[in-house]
């Protein structure tokens, strides 16, 4: 990455904060973006992601943690500053996503190291494959090619695109694709996953809600749609959305508008919407568990992506990818894939696809040496001891992220959370246990 192309979004009231901050930002050879009040510190979110940001958290209009939620789903660091800084402004801002704080009158030397090390990390995420600036499709194959050659037809246009194909085949690489090849580029582009969230949370989560909304709701939640202003949504697993959410999103659709839990008053959805699914939703629609307007409504340009089995040609340039990707971030040297075990990944099934590809990868090059070549049984592949707890694992992260979303949404109120998990307190304080979420000696 390129310094200049290190985007910091720089909001403040106080012009004599907000010239100094820029000045910094310009001396170290980064992009600035500046915003006076949180308006516009609005309006400038919608239009583009962001590296770095350093938000005021006593802006006069309203409280500056109200930006953070689009900023953290863009994937943005985020660094607030405040005259005030207490104990409570600092724990409410690492809730709300923030990074660390600042303090003002703070110390140059503070933000150009906050400038560094954010810049080393999206620079880094870069050189590895990170797929939020540079997404890669990797590929020889003509089943491929078909994918590609669609992609660069439909991104420079406003119709939804539905991305069908088996779990862990790149849906969501192919999104990123099309939103990075298309006019909204430096927009956000901001994606949620229908199958990791809670059924009940998903409304909130999707279209925000307002403050008093239901019980725990203590300030203003920005949802999925406006957190993507005029760039990109990604619905991923949408066939696992309930039917009666169905209906609210395809009213959604049909009018570009929504209304965050408890208001009544409609906000403009000017996003591109992009869904995705691992079901056969042609069959769902059949049997009546996805509905059928919103299934057409969706379905503007459909993609299929056909599984790793069908693209074998593939597969060698995949493990290249990925050998040298994580060789670099586990500063591994001179690793390579000999003859043979090249042999058993080329003629493998790989049910789980690009993904479980790239963990085999990952597995390999973190327990190699430098300097090795990789046989056949440095690589779990199947039904592997390894596999099945990384799978286990998936499910226990979904679990214990969920718990801390409800007790973050109910201001930690026990009582609140498990209501909104629809589950009982004595469930909930056994999960918390579980995933070691009690205070010591709670």
């Amino acid at each position: 990455m390129e310094r200049l192309d290190f985007r910091v979004l720089i909001v403040d009231d106080e012009e004599g904060i907000r010239d100094a901050l820029r000045t910094i930002v310009a001396l170290e050879g980064y992009t600035a973006f500046i915003a006076a009040s949180f308006a516009e510190a609005k309006a400038l979110i919608a239009q583009r992601t962001y590296d770095l940001a350093f938000v005021d958290i006593c802006l006069p209009e309203e409280s500056g943690i109200g930006l953070l939620e689009p900023l953290k789903c863009a994937g943005t660091k985020i660094i607030t500053i405040t005259a005030f800084a207490t104990v409570d402004t600092a724990v409410e801002a690492l809730k709300s996503g923030a990074a660390d704080y600042l303090r003002k009158p703070f110390e140059m030397d503070e933000v150009r190291k906050q400038c560094a090390e954010a810049f080393q990390s999206a620079s880094a995420e870069q050189r590895n494959g990170g797929l939020r600036d540079r997404p890669q499709l990797i590929y020889r194959s003509a089943a491929m090619s078909k994918v590609v050659d669609m992609i660069h037809k439909v991104a420079d246009y406003d119709i939804p695109v539905l991305i069908l194909g088996d779990s862990g085949v790149g849906k969501e690489v192919v999104a990123r694709c099309i939103h990075e090849q298309s006019p909204r580029r430096h927009r956000p582009f901001v994606g949620i996953n229908m199958a990791a969230i809670p059924a009940e949370l998903i409304e909130s989560e999707l279209f925000g809600h307002e403050k008093g909304a239901f019980t725990g709701a203590i300030r203003n939640k920005t949802g999925k749609f406006e957190a993507a202003g005029s760039g990109s949504i990604f619905l991923d697993e949408i066939g696992d959305m309930n039917l009666s959410l169905q209906s609210k999103l395809l009213r959604v659709l049909e009018e570009r508008a929504f209304e965050p839990v408890g208001s009544v008053k409609p906000k403009p959805l000017h996003a591109r919407v992009i869904a995705a699914t691992n079901r056969d939703i042609i069959e769902s629609v059949r049997v009546g568990s996805f509905r059928t307007d919103l299934y057409y409504r969706l379905n503007g340009i459909r993609i299929e992506l056909p599984p790793l089995s069908q693209r074998r040609e593939d597969i060698e340039m995949l493990v290249t990818h990925f050998l040298d990707r994580f060789s670099a971030e586990f500063g591994k040297h001179g690793i390579a894939v000999g003859t043979e075990a090249m042999a058993r990944l080329r003629r493998y099934a790989w049910p789980g696809n690009i993904r479980e590809l790239k963990h085999a990868v990952e597995l390999a090059v973190l327990l190699s040496a430098d300097d090795s070549t990789l046989r056949p049984e440095d690589f779990s592949l199947g039904d592997s001891p390894i596999q099945g707890k990384g799978i286990r694992a998936m499910e226990e992260n979904i679990e214990r992220e969920s718990l801390i979303a409800a007790l973050i949404d109910n201001n930690f109120n026990r009582s609140a959370a498990a209501q909104s998990l629809k589950i009982s307190r004595r469930t909930l304080y056994n999960r918390m246990k579980k995933h070691s979420l009690l205070e010591s000696g709670g």
